[in-house]
């Protein structure tokens, strides 16, 4: 019998028959290329095969073993976060608000259920990213919490890229921003070199983290560090 199978629905993954973990095997100078579906398929796939097919997981799930329901928990909240992502933001009342909200809901549900520490850190990042794009918390109050989830979670690009963007916001172009973004761009790029994750995380931070950088040197009139952060936002 095989030692690994592919498991969960619409979003398989190897998983050992014998301890329960995931394959997070790392062959050097082996890639997997990634080809993404043109967004008007991938947005009909979400609709009309994710959903279902998780909601049916979902009811079959019940009363079995939690890792299992909590991985549908997580994909649905991903699932409605991806339909989201490709309504107009700036509808009042509108679909994005909605399917944000509905995805917030399942991350929420997956982080109460605790479980592996890579999967509830994640749903915690993105719970917060979604809660961000509807203004669900303060700024203030969103850099509370950024602030306590990157003490958990040191290590995490879209988490570091949020507490830059966040003390952006909350604070300007000052000195206590520039150190926020300085410290996301030293986590994203260590990340990038050396870090291997369970789950996914945006390629995009660096750059923006970069852009961020750069805006800051020059509000504050730096033009050298102006030039070299917007190299590197090119670059990345």
């Amino acid at each position: 019998d095989c030692l690994w199978r592919y498991e969960c629905v619409a979003h398989e993954v190897p998983i050992n028959q014998i301890d329960r973990r995931e394959c997070a095997v790392v062959i050097p100078e082996v890639f997997i290329e990634h080809t993404p579906d043109p967004p008007e398929k991938r947005l009909r796939l979400l609709r009309e095969r994710n959903l279902p097919m998780l909601r049916e997981a979902y009811a079959r799930s019940l009363g079995g073993p939690e890792d299992t329901r909590r991985r549908i928990i997580l994909h649905l909240a991903q699932t409605y976060e991806g339909l989201a992502d490709a309504e107009p933001h700036d509808v009042p009342g509108g679909e994005f608000l909605t399917l944000t909200a509905t995805a917030m809901s399942f991350y929420m549900r997956c982080i109460e259920m605790g479980g592996q520490s890579d999967e509830m850190l994640y749903a915690k990042s993105r719970y917060l990213d979604c809660a961000g794009a509807i203004g669900f918390y303060a700024p203030s109050e969103m850099l509370r919490r950024l602030s306590e989830l990157i003490k958990e979670d040191p290590r995490r690009p879209d988490s570091a890229y949020m507490l830059a963007a966040w003390s952006v916001k909350t604070y300007g172009y000052s000195q206590r921003a520039i150190e926020a973004v300085t410290s996301a761009i030293r986590v994203i790029q260590e990340a990038n070199n050396l870090s291997v994750t369970l789950m996914p995380s945006s390629r995009s931070c660096l750059w923006k983290t970069y852009l961020l950088a750069a805006k800051w040197a020059a509000v504050n009139g730096y033009q050298d560090s102006e030039r070299t952060y917007m190299q590197k936002y090119v670059a990345a």
